[in-house]
């Protein structure tokens, strides 16, 4: 039992209470816990792993598919029409126009296949 003090608390200055003996030392012990946490550990690493690696995976799809869309090609009618656009004052007017000549030459239309530089359906 420890030793109290004379007002009812434990003396602070008494030997500390020895633990029973053991049958395992201290590296046998932190060798049991840590393969016992050893697989929680290999889960944790493998989930990264897939989460990184489907992260990756994710963006360069995205990559991927904008890699394919269709550009256009350089020719001198498209060139002309955008130095036109580029000619105006305001910004608004000329971002407005380089849209509006890009979704012309996008188009499917006789008309507007020529700026793209192919040949119209006959």
């Amino acid at each position: 039992m420890p030793k109290t003090l004379p007002s009812g608390s434990p003396d602070p200055f008494a030997a500390p209470a020895q633990a029973p003996p053991s049958n395992l030392n201290h590296e046998t012990v932190s060798m049991s816990k840590y393969l016992m946490r050893l697989p929680a550990r290999a889960a944790i690493v493998s989930a990264a792993f897939v989460a990184s690696a489907s992260l990756m995976l994710g963006v360069g799809l995205l990559f991927d598919g904008a890699s394919r869309e269709p550009w256009l090609r350089d020719n001198p009618q498209i060139r002309a029409a955008v130095a036109q656009c580029q000619a105006k004052a305001a910004p608004a007017d000329r971002s407005a126009c380089v849209r509006r000549v890009f979704a012309e030459a996008r188009s499917p239309e006789p008309r507007l296949a020529q700026l793209m530089g192919a040949h119209p359906a006959r």
